[in-house]
C-alpha cells in the first residue's frame, strides 16, 4: 500500500513539472535542443559564465560562445576568431550603456556574430565596430547607437539579415573598406541608412530602406560599388544620393535596379521594370536605369 502511494506521488510530481512548462536546459541535453558545443553564458548563473567577455577571453581560437537570453550590460572586445551566438535576437541583449563601441572586432578575422540585440553605444561609438576582414554579422537587431555597424578600413565583411533601428548617424557606415556585402537588411528610423565613403567594390543587395531621414549614399572617392534589388520607401529627406563617379545602381546582368517610391515612370510592357530611368541626382548624372515597379519584400 505504501509502495503504491509513493508511485502515485511520483506520477503527480511528474505531471506538475510537465504542466508547469519547466524547460530548463541542462548541460547534458544541449545537443537535443540544437545548441552548439562551446562555452555557455547565462545571466542567471546557471552556466559556467555570466559575462560574455569572460567567456570570449577563455575561449580557444575557432570556438563558439553561446549566450542564453538576458540583458548583458557590457562592452565587448573580440580579438580572436570565434562564433558568438545568441539564442534569440529579441531576448538576448548586449547593452553598451552609452560607453564607446558595444562590440569591437580587432586583431582577428572570420568572426561570426548572430542572434543578438546590440544597443546603446557611446555618443560617437558603434553597435559593432569592425577593424578586420572576413567577418559575418547576421540576424541581429542593432539599435539606438551612433553608428549601427562601422566597417573601418575592413574588407570582405558580410552584413546579412540584420534589423538596424533608430541609430543617430549611419546604420551602416563603410569607410575606406572594400568588397563588403550588405544584403537583406532592414533599415528603419535612422538618420542615414547607409554611407559608403572612400570605398570600392562593395555590394548593397535586397535591403529595405524605410522611414529613415535619408536612405543611402556614396561619397568621397567611393567607386565601383553596386546597389540593386533594394527597396526605398518613405525616407523623409531623400532616398539616395551619389556624389562620385563609377557606381552602379542596377544589376547589369539582369537589367533590374531598385524600387523607388517616388518614381513616376510607367511600365507599358508589364515586365516589372520602368520604361524610363530614375534620377538619383537632380541633374540626372547618376541614374538607376532599370527602376523596379514594385517593392521587394525580403
Amino acid at each position: 500500500m505504501k509502495k503504491g502511494s509513493i508511485i502515485i506521488q511520483l506520477i503527480i510530481l511528474i505531471l506538475i513539472l510537465v504542466l508547469s512548462g519547466c524547460t530548463t536546459i541542462s548541460p547534458d541535453d544541449k545537443n537535443e535542443h540544437n545548441i552548439p558545443e562551446g562555452l555557455y553564458v547565462s545571466i542567471s548563473g546557471e552556466e559556467e559564465f555570466t559575462s560574455i567577455q569572460e567567456a570570449i577571453d577563455q575561449a580557444p581560437e575557432n570556438h563558439t560562445v553561446y549566450v542564453f537570453p538576458g540583458k548583458y550590460n557590457e562592452t565587448i572586445i573580440i580579438n580572436k576568431t570565434i562564433n558568438l551566438i545568441g539564442e534569440d535576437p529579441e531576448k538576448t541583449i548586449i547593452d553598451g550603456r552609452s560607453l564607446g563601441d558595444v562590440i569591437t572586432i580587432t586583431n582577428s578575422e572570420k568572426c561570426n556574430i548572430t542572434g543578438f540585440t546590440i544597443q546603446n553605444s557611446g555618443s560617437n561609438g558603434a553597435g559593432v565596430e569592425i577593424k578586420t576582414q572576413n567577418n559575418n554579422i547576421s540576424n541581429n537587431i542593432i539599435k539606438n547607437s551612433y553608428n549601427g555597424i562601422h566597417s573601418n578600413r575592413a574588407n570582405y565583411n558580410s552584413f546579412f539579415n540584420n534589423t538596424l533601428l533608430s541609430n543617430n548617424n549611419y546604420a551602416i557606415y563603410i569607410y575606406n573598406a572594400n568588397y563588403n556585402t550588405a544584403e537583406k537588411n532592414i533599415f528603419s528610423d535612422n538618420s542615414y541608412g547607409m554611407r559608403i565613403k572612400g570605398s570600392r567594390n562593395n555590394k548593397v543587395i535586397s535591403n529595405y530602406f524605410k522611414d529613415n531621414d535619408r536612405g543611402m549614399y556614396y561619397c568621397c572617392g567611393a567607386t565601383s560599388n553596386v546597389a540593386y534589388h533594394n527597396t526605398f520607401m518613405n525616407n523623409s529627406i531623400w532616398n539616395a544620393n551619389d556624389y562620385v563617379a563609377g557606381n552602379t545602381w542596377y544589376n547589369e546582368g539582369t537589367s533590374k535596379g531598385n524600387y523607388w517610391d517616388d518614381y513616376n515612370g510607367i511600365d507599358e510592357d508589364n515586365d516589372g521594370v520602368g520604361d524610363t530611368a530614375y534620377n538619383i541626382t537632380s541633374d540626372g548624372s547618376k541614374q538607376d536605369k532599370y527602376p523596379l515597379m514594385n517593392p521587394i519584400h525580403n
